[in-house]
């Protein structure tokens, strides 16, 4: 053997090699990483030389090592199962129906809409989700759909968008408010006229920041009307709740 001769077998698809101590005082070589010293930058080949020594053993002699002529032989059927990766980029995607916020409270046929758009292809499909259950989805523009609920609860809304490469993205949540529309203040209904009657429903209603105890009695549920007398006078008003009312 050449001194610093790098001699590489072949056991199944594992190379490997053994490297001869130089007899001299220098450094010695590998052609892998676990091995201490040099690394050669070559494949085993027979056909080259570093530093004077054979970096392979041709075929017909013990040991043959030729790892170059191993790589030739298989790149026809390594080329084979190589193929273009697909590169797609994620899908844009953000619900514009319901708006943030939104009360939600008993049956109600909900609309669902998003905007969606893909820079590099188009977008084939858009899943809805209700607190991670799917509840709906639309494969063309507009992405839109109904959905049928009876809703006793808060709602975190998020939207899934799919490309034609199967790339997808998740929208930001859109929060629904369970409870009746009329719990606050400020989206509370409008009576009019002079005979008048409206019933709702304290179930899942709060108690707004600062909002003043009702006839002396504390509670936690509150829903609001507004009225305006249509004339001067003297009117009445009779309240009814039923037995299961939450006050």
């Amino acid at each position: 053997m050449p001194v610093g001769a790098a001699v590489c077998g072949q056991r199944g698809s594992i190379f490997v090699c053994a490297r001869a101590q130089l007899q001299r005082a220098q450094p010695g070589f590998s052609t892998i990483e676990a091995f201490s010293g040099q690394r050669l930058p070559f494949f085993s080949n027979p056909e080259l030389t570093y530093e004077g020594a054979l970096l392979g053993v041709p075929a017909g002699l013990p040991y043959p090592a030729n790892n170059a002529l191993v790589i030739r032989k298989t790149a026809p059927m390594v080329a084979g199962f190589r193929g273009a990766a697909a590169a797609s980029y994620a899908p844009q995607v953000a619900i514009t129906e319901p708006s943030e916020g939104m009360r939600v409270f008993g049956a109600m046929n909900l609309l669902l809409s998003a905007e969606a758009s893909d820079i590099d292809g188009s977008v084939v499909r858009v899943d809805f989700y209700a607190n991670q259950a799917r509840v709906g989805f639309a494969t063309n523009r507009p992405f839109a759909c109904s959905w049928t609920n009876t809703f006793d609860r808060d709602y975190a809304l998020t939207a899934v968008a799919m490309d034609e490469q199967g790339a997808m993205s998740v929208s930001a949540p859109v929060r629904l408010k369970g409870g009746p529309t009329n719990d606050d203040f400020a989206g509370r209904f409008v009576l009019s006229g002079t005979n008048v009657s409206a019933t709702s429903f304290t179930l899942l209603s709060s108690l707004e920041s600062g909002e003043p105890v009702h006839g002396g009695v504390p509670g936690g549920h509150s829903v609001w009307w507004s009225w305006t007398a249509p004339e001067d006078g003297r009117w009445w008003w009779i309240h009814r709740a039923a037995r299961s009312a939450r006050c």
